[in-house]
C-alpha cells in the first residue's frame, strides 16, 4: 500500500516539471492569432508525510472445534460400598429353672456304738504304736551297725598296729639269738628251725627252750637251741600288750 503512494507521488512530481514543447504547423488559412497561454506557476510541493505505521492486525478467532454428534459420558460417581451389618447376635434363651429334686425321706442316723469307737481309737493307737517301734528299731539297727562299723575299722587298725608291734619285737629277739649262735660246718641251703618260748614279764625265759619244727639238721637245732639259753633275758616289745607268755618263732640262722 505505501509502495503505491509513494510511486504516485513520484510520477505526478516528474510531470509537472517538463516543459511543453513547441508545435509548428502550417497554416493553409490565415486564422487568427491565438491567445497564448500564461503559464501559472506549479504550487509548491508538499513534504512527504511518513509512512504511516501499519496498525496490528487483528488474528482471526479460532474456530470453534464442531461437537461431536456422539455426546459424551460423564463418568458416573463411585457409589460407596456399604459395610456389612454385623450379624445380629442370636438371643440367648432364657435358662429353665432347674427343678431341685424332692428331698427323700431322710433316713434316721444309727445312734453311735460307744463300744466300736472304742475299738477303732485302740487300732488306731496300736497301728501309731507298731509304725514308732519299727522306727526305732530301724533307727537301733542302724546306729549298731555304724558301731559295729566302727569297732571293725578299730579293730582293724588295732590289729594291725599289734602286728606290727609283735612282727618288731620278734626280729629283736631273732637277731639277738642270731648274734649267739655258733653254726656247725658244712651246712648248705637255708634251713630253719621253730622253737617255743615261755617267758616272764621282765624278759627272762621261765624254761628250756621246746624245738616244735626241726630244721632237719640235728647239730643246728642244738646250736639254735644254746644260742636261745644264752640271750636270756630276752628284749621286751616296744608295747607291753604285745607281750605274750608262750611265743613261738622261727629262726633261720643263716639269713637272720
Amino acid at each position: 500500500m505505501h509502495g503505491v503512494l509513494l510511486a504516485v507521488l513520484v510520477y505526478g512530481v516528474s510531470w509537472q516539471s517538463r516543459a511543453p514543447e513547441a508545435v509548428s504547423a502550417e497554416l493553409v488559412q490565415s486564422l487568427p492569432p491565438l491567445p497564448v497561454e500564461t503559464q501559472t506557476a506549479a504550487p509548491p510541493k508538499p513534504a512527504p508525510q511518513p509512512p504511516a505505521e501499519p496498525k496490528p492486525q487483528n488474528k482471526p478467532e479460532p474456530k470453534p472445534e464442531p461437537k461431536p454428534d456422539i455426546a459424551i459420558k460423564k463418568p458416573e460417581p463411585r457409589k460407596l460400598e456399604k459395610k456389612p451389618e454385623p450379624p445380629k447376635p442370636e438371643p440367648t434363651p432364657t435358662p429353665k429353672p432347674k427343678q431341685e429334686p424332692k428331698p427323700k425321706d431322710a433316713k434316721p442316723t444309727p445312734a453311735e456304738d460307744p463300744l466300736k469307737r472304742l475299738l477303732d481309737q485302740e487300732s488306731k493307737r496300736l497301728d501309731q504304736a507298731k509304725v514308732k517301734n519299727q522306727l526305732d528299731q530301724e533307727a537301733k539297727r542302724a546306729a549298731q551297725a555304724r558301731e559295729e562299723a566302727g569297732r571293725k575299722t578299730s579293730t582293724q587298725a588295732a590289729t594291725t598296729a599289734l602286728g606290727n608291734a609283735r612282727e618288731d619285737w620278734a626280729n629283736r629277739i631273732r637277731g639277738k639269738v642270731r648274734g649267739n649262735i655258733s653254726l656247725p660246718p658244712a651246712i648248705s641251703g637255708f634251713p630253719k628251725a621253730e622253737f617255743e618260748l615261755e617267758l616272764l614279764p621282765d624278759g627272762s625265759i621261765a624254761r628250756e627252750p621246746r624245738l616244735t619244727k626241726s630244721s632237719g639238721i640235728p647239730a643246728l637245732d642244738e646250736a639254735i637251741k644254746r644260742a636261745i639259753l644264752k640271750s636270756d633275758p630276752l628284749p621286751l616289745p616296744a608295747k607291753a600288750e604285745v607281750f605274750e607268755r608262750s611265743l613261738k618263732l622261727v629262726f633261720d640262722p643263716l639269713r637272720d
